[in-house]
């Protein structure tokens, strides 16, 4: 069996998805759409709740046009999502077909001596089971990956209009979370849960307007000055007196 590159690999199932690369563009605009929509109905949940003050105080108007423009949000939404569903599933099985047609006409030209000298399970399988495996692979990076990159994206322009300062603190602590290991021996585990903590906390708090998330400005005790503020390093600075005397 020859060693490709990983290069190599992708640029012979390229040679495959390229025939169906118009629908493989349709899928991405249809990941797109529903992407969008997905983080646009929870402002219009904010907004419909902004129309309800009090008991007597509804804006019946303006919260039946956020109502209509939601249930229109995501009728759109399940429809662009059976799409991209129905678009990756076409994409997919049809490069299967056209591996598997290649595999055949591949085997028939085989010399009797690579037959006779290999198992016929073995060939079967590569045909059937490799491929079948290689389909859901590709299936799911269709569905998730896709999904996942641009709602990734799509959180980070919504959080960058709010507060860019905010959002580069959560940016360089989830680049950070990727190349530590967050064990509780690690004496940065608990700072890293602390600093996410703050700051998620102060992005509500400051930048979306919440009361009080996470009691970060209510003391732990009545009459005290222990807020999160005062016991985030007080804790820090207990937990790695204990871990460097523990090792």
């Amino acid at each position: 069996a020859r060693n490709y590159s990983r290069r190599a690999v992708l640029l012979r199932v390229m040679r495959y998805i390229r025939p169906h690369l118009p629908a493989l563009l349709l899928s991405l605009l249809m990941t797109l759409v529903s992407v969008a929509l997905t983080l646009y109905i929870p402002i219009l949940v904010g907004r419909a709740v902004d129309c309800i003050v009090a008991p007597g105080q509804v804006d019946f108007a303006a919260l039946r046009d956020t109502l209509f423009t939601m249930a229109v949000g995501i009728l759109v939404t399940a429809g662009a999502q059976w799409a991209q569903s129905i678009l990756n599933n076409r994409v997919t099985y049809a490069s299967v077909r056209d591996i598997r047609r290649d595999a055949f006409s591949h085997i028939q030209k085989l010399p009797l001596k690579y037959l006779d000298s290999h198992p016929h399970g073995d060939l079967l399988s590569r045909v059937v089971s490799d491929v079948d495996t290689f389909a859901d692979g590709l299936l799911m990076g269709f569905t998730q990956l896709f999904t996942g990159v641009i709602t990734i994206l799509g959180t980070l322009v919504i959080m960058l209009r709010l507060n860019p300062w905010i959002t580069a603190i959560v940016v360089v602590l989830m680049f950070l979370k990727g190349y530590l290991v967050l064990t509780y021996k690690k004496w940065y585990c608990t700072l890293f849960g602390f600093t996410a903590y703050l700051a998620y906390g102060s992005f509500l708090l400051c930048v979306l307007k919440f009361g009080n998330p996470f009691y970060m400005t209510a003391p732990a005790i009545d009459g005290t000055i222990f807020t999160a503020w005062v016991i985030a390093p007080i804790y820090l600075a207990v937990y790695a007196l204990i871990i460097f005397t523990v090792e």
